[in-house]
C-alpha cells in the first residue's frame, strides 16, 4: 500500500473497542475536506498528504480527532520505500530485491538495528504529528524467506519493540497489522504472547477474492477466531464489482466479527460499500 490513505470506520462487534461505524480505505487524491463530516470513527491516513515531503498537519489531525475519531497513520515495516524521506540515507546493505508489483518498494532486512531505528524515528513523528496508533504494512513479507519460522520470530519481534517504543510516549498508541494473520503459526508462545498484546486490530486485504470472484478459504479462519478470542478487531477489505459478489463477502465477513469493506481498485476513495445492496 503506498501513500496509504485508509480510513477504517468500523461498526461495532462481540469485540469491544472504540464504538465506531464504518471502514473506508483511500490511498490517493488528498482533499482538504476529505471526512470532514465523519464521527465516531477510526481514520488511518498516511503521515504525509500525497507529496513525499509534506507532513498531515497537526492542525488537521486534531480537527478530525475532535469529532470522536481514532487516527492512524499507515507505515510500511517490511519494505523500504523510495519516495520516504528516509530512503536517502538508507544503508544499501539493507535493501533485498524490487516488490514486482509495486515500483521503488524492496523488501528490507526488518530485522536488522539500522532498519528499526529508521522505523522508530517514524514511529516518533506519527505520535508527534498527533496520531493515536499505526497500521503495519508488509508484515507478511516473512513468507518471502525459507526459513519461516526465524523470519516471523523476528517480524513479530519487531513488531513488539515498535509498541514498546511507541507506548513510551503514548500508553494507548495502537498498532494495526495488514496481511501476515497466519504469523502466529510459527510463533513460540512466549513470543505469541507478547505479539499479541502489542497489537489492537489485524486487517486482511485482497485475500478473500480473486478475478472480481468471491473466493471462499478455510485458511484463515482458524485464525480470525484466534484474533477473536484474543479481543483483537478484525477489518477485510476488498475490490469486488459486483453487487452478487460483495453479498457474498459481506456475509462471510459476519460469521467472524470482521469489518468489511468494498472499495475502488485504484484507492481513489471513488466509493466506500460496506454493505450489500441486495
Amino acid at each position: 500500500m503506498r501513500y496509504l490513505l485508509l480510513l477504517l470506520l468500523f461498526s461495532c462487534s462481540t469485540v469491544k473497542h472504540q464504538e465506531s461505524s464504518k471502514l473506508f480505505f483511500k490511498l490517493q487524491n488528498y482533499q482538504e475536506f476529505d471526512f470532514e463530516d465523519v464521527k465516531d470513527s477510526t481514520i488511518v491516513i498516511d503521515l504525509y498528504n500525497s507529496a513525499p515531503k509534506v507532513k498531515q498537519s497537526k492542525q488537521r489531525i486534531k480537527a478530525l480527532k475532535e469529532n470522536n475519531n481514532l487516527i492512524i497513520s499507515y507505515m510500511s515495516i517490511g519494505e523500504a520505500e523510495t519516495y520516504r524521506p528516509y530512503y536517502k540515507n538508507i544503508g544499501k546493505d539493507l535493501i533485498l530485491s524490487e516488490n514486482s508489483q509495486w515500483q521503488g518498494n524492496y523488501t528490507v532486512k526488518y530485522w536488522k538495528s539500522e532498519w528499526k531505528k529508521i522505523i522508530f524515528n517514524y514511529t516518533k513523528e506519527i505520535i508527534k504529528n498527533g496520531f493515536d496508533g499505526a497500521y503495519l504494512d508488509i508484515v507478511d513479507c516473512f513468507h518471502r524467506f525459507e526459513d519461516k519460522k526465524l523470519y516471523a520470530k523476528r517480524m513479530a519481534l519487531l513488531i513488539i519493540e515498535i509498541n514498546n517504543y511507541a507506548k513510551k510516549h503514548n500508553k494507548n498508541f495502537k498498532l494495526i497489522i495488514q496481511n501476515g494473520l497466519d504469523i502466529i503459526d510459527y510463533l513460540q508462545p512466549k513470543i505469541a504472547k507478547n505479539f499479541l498484546h502489542s497489537i489492537y486490530g489485524a486487517s486482511l486485504e485482497a485475500h478473500l477474492s480473486e478475478r472480481n470472484k468471491f473466493k471462499h478459504t478455510t485458511f484463515f479462519e482458524k485464525h480470525f477466531r484466534y484474533y477473536n478470542r484474543n479481543n483483537k478487531q478484525l477489518f477485510a477489505i476488498e475490490y469486488l464489482k459486483s453487487s452478487h459478489e460483495q453479498k457474498k463477502f459481506f456475509n462471510y465477513t459476519k460469521q467472524f466479527n470482521i469489518l468489511p469493506l468494498v472499495t475502488d481498485p485504484k484507492l481513489k476513495g471513488l466509493y466506500y460499500i460496506h454493505k450489500s445492496s441486495e
